[in-house]
């Protein structure tokens, strides 16, 4: 923080880390070189939802979970699922920094952690690791996680607009 300037209390929302993971210049993953797709569930056929589903290039999935809280993060330990799927060569966890201390005892082992930093930089403090059982997405699975990403886009847009119109 610069000399002489107040301390900014940012909200720490599901929303906006996804935000970050996807546009920040610090976020291992983005945009314009990933495929980054949030709250995917149905389209991919997992008993769950994945915050943040990353393919790259190569065609390998990322698992991202993000947490805001503390009671979020002890929550996660209870669920069935455990995060366990062969469709994600890695899984991370991303949470503020201000949780590590208290948080670390409540990630799995094999998932890699990235801190939103308080300058609200991303830095993983712990890589994942490898699903040896994970394959690359075929490429009508790949076709599939497009599709779900522009249904949120679209699906965005047409929330954005019925807004803008009753103004």
């Amino acid at each position: 923080m610069l000399p002489g300037r107040k301390s900014l209390k940012i909200k720490y929302s599901e929303k906006y880390i996804s935000y970050l993971l996807a546009h920040s210049r610090s976020s291992p993953f983005n945009y314009r070189t990933h495929l980054i797709v949030p709250n995917v569930s149905w389209g991919l056929d997992l008993n769950y939802e994945a915050d943040i589903v990353v393919l790259t290039k190569a065609g390998y999935a990322t698992e991202i979970e993000i947490k805001t809280s503390l009671p979020d993060l002890k929550k996660d330990r209870e669920k069935k699922h455990n995060h366990n799927s062969n469709k994600f060569k890695y899984l991370y966890f991303c949470f503020p920094e201000k949780l590590l201390e208290k948080g670390l005892e409540f990630v799995p082992e094999r998932a890699g952690i990235i801190i939103v930093r308080e300058d609200q930089r991303l830095e993983v403090i712990r890589p994942a690791v490898i699903n040896s059982r994970a394959m690359a997405f075929s490429p009508r699975l790949q076709m599939k996680l497009c599709r779900l990403g522009l249904i949120r886009y679209w699906g965005f847009q047409r929330r954005e607009y019925q807004r803008d119109k009753l103004k």
